[in-house]
């Protein structure tokens, strides 16, 4: 449905988003994003990204023990 609306804001056919290479289709999608969000919903979206990665890394330091090249330098086990 999002490909459709995007074609329809750029007066295109409806599979003309489809048909694009996947880093314009990125490019096409940031413009359509911007014209369409207010302030608020800008906001939001960038803490729920912030949230997302802050918990990913966390499961990387979880899961590995180690993080961004830093040595397990722990005696333990």
């Amino acid at each position: 449905m999002l490909a459709l609306r995007i074609s329809k804001y750029w007066n295109k056919n409806p599979l003309w988003f489809t048909g694009l290479d996947y880093d314009t289709q990125l490019l096409v999608l940031a413009e359509y994003r911007l014209a369409h969000e207010n302030e608020k919903q800008r906001k939001q979206r960038k803490v729920k990204n912030q949230r997302a990665i802050i918990i990913r890394n966390q499961d990387k330091i979880k899961n590995k023990g180690v993080y961004y090249g830093q040595k397990n330098t722990s005696k333990a086990g």
